[in-house]
């Protein structure tokens, strides 16, 4: 991290999701762009249309465990993993029946001895470096006919040029500069928060996979039940990038 006094500017590339994005940024967020616990209503609505209830759940990037509290409170029994050490602690607080895994979603994975009948995530598909990687992790603590249930950025539905936004966030704001380009096409968005009288800059890139790339990574384990757009946040608060939602059958 680096500081600027001049301009008032702190810049954070964000390795972790520690720090100030945990403390400052993400419960703004969560507020205004994620709704809340929209997450955490949106995979028991996913999960209970297939008929699965009380069942063992592992959330990949669970935060301060806000989604984790609504799937508790309707009977799952849910685990979270998160690369920032900060959240689990957060989500230990608010869910302390829970177990929780402080590596990332591409990580070594063999601490993990609990089986589960579902693996969620939401809105963290698209920002995984090696989504392969990703859907081997799952296969290997999901239960053979249990689900994997996520969404991501579709490249199916994305242009290749500059858009420029500012979202609303209460008494803060954020500016986007958002641009995809390539092929594949990468997604390079740089996040500008005005926060207490500082601007904090975060910048992410991520390939957007299209349909078939997906459906690759899961093939050696996974079955596609089912794939749709127009169900996992506002896309007018995303510009209309089109997420889709994936749920996967274990074999």
């Amino acid at each position: 991290m680096a500081s600027n006094s001049q301009n008032n500017r702190i810049v954070d590339e964000i390795t972790d999701f520690s720090g100030i994005y945990a403390r400052k940024i993400y419960p703004i967020l969560k507020k205004y762009i994620y709704g809340g616990d929209f997450a955490g209503k949106y995979c028991v609505s996913v999960m209970s249309s297939r008929g699965v209830y009380e069942a063992k759940v592992l959330n990949i990037g669970c935060g301060d465990g806000t989604d984790d509290i609504y799937m508790t409170s309707k009977g799952y029994m849910v685990d979270g993993l998160d690369i920032s050490k900060e959240f689990i602690e957060m989500t230990k607080k608010v869910n302390p029946q829970g177990e929780f895994y402080n590596i990332s979603a591409d990580g070594d994975w063999g601490t993990i001895k609990k089986r589960y009948d579902v693996v969620c995530t939401w809105g963290t598909f698209a920002e995984f470096s090696n989504p392969e990687k990703v859907c081997s992790n799952v296969a290997s603590v999901v239960k053979v006919g249990g689900l994997f249930i996520f969404d991501y950025a579709s490249s199916d539905a994305v242009w290749e040029d500059v858009r420029e936004w500012r979202d609303d966030l209460g008494d803060n704001y954020r500016d986007v500069v958002r641009r995809v380009h390539g092929d594949p096409k990468i997604r390079d968005t740089r996040y500008v928060y005005h926060i207490d009288g500082k601007e904090i800059v975060v910048h992410l890139k991520a390939r957007l996979n299209s349909l078939w790339d997906v459906a690759s990574c899961l093939r050696p384990n996974f079955d596609i039940v089912s794939a749709y757009s127009g169900c996992t946040f506002d896309p007018v608060k995303w510009q209309k990038d089109r997420y889709v939602t994936i749920v996967a059958i274990r074999r």
